[in-house]
């Protein structure tokens, strides 16, 4: 059983700082605006506009601070899965018996046009982003990924074979 963990680099102290402190001031902003609309439209819009502000700063700090992938590795099947702290949740399991393709995305896209494609993949790492087409319920399912030399070979062997 071989585990990879994908996630953004660490932040420097004095970086955490200001990214706090943008996230604080993001916020504050917020408030500001939803404020500002009261006065203007109903306190119903206002509320609205502040939650929804305040969702997209939320979603925004998870996906570029907090969210990472991991990728196992056992005999037949590799998970991909969603992190969030120590918390996981599947994004797919690719059993090894099902493989069609691995190769660079570009490659199995032209190929594989109609691979419903999910990404796992963070832009900030510097691992190469590769794909894998699989048959997931007699369809074709296409996951971008970066994985490390072990899973990248354990795969090229599987599909050699």
């Amino acid at each position: 059983m071989h585990q990879q963990r994908v996630q953004n680099p660490k932040l420097k102290p004095l970086i955490g700082f200001l990214v706090i402190v943008g996230i604080v001031a993001a916020v504050l902003l917020d408030s500001f605006l939803a404020q500002l609309l009261t006065a203007l439209v109903s306190e119903k819009v206002a509320a609205i506009v502040f939650w929804a502000l305040g969702l997209c700063i939320a979603m925004f700090v998870l996906r570029r601070f907090v969210l990472s992938y991991s990728y196992l590795l056992s005999g037949s099947v590799l998970r991909v899965s969603h992190a969030y702290g120590r918390y996981e949740r599947l994004i797919d399991d690719v059993y090894l018996n099902t493989l069609v393709a691995f190769g660079t995305p570009d490659e199995l896209k032209r190929r594989y046009p109609d691979a419903r494609v999910q990404r796992a993949v963070l832009k900030r790492c510097p691992l190469e982003t590769r794909a894998v087409v699989y048959r997931n319920d007699h369809k074709l399912s296409m996951i971008l990924f970066q994985p490390d030399e072990t899973i990248c070979k354990t795969l090229e062997e599987k599909l050699a074979r």
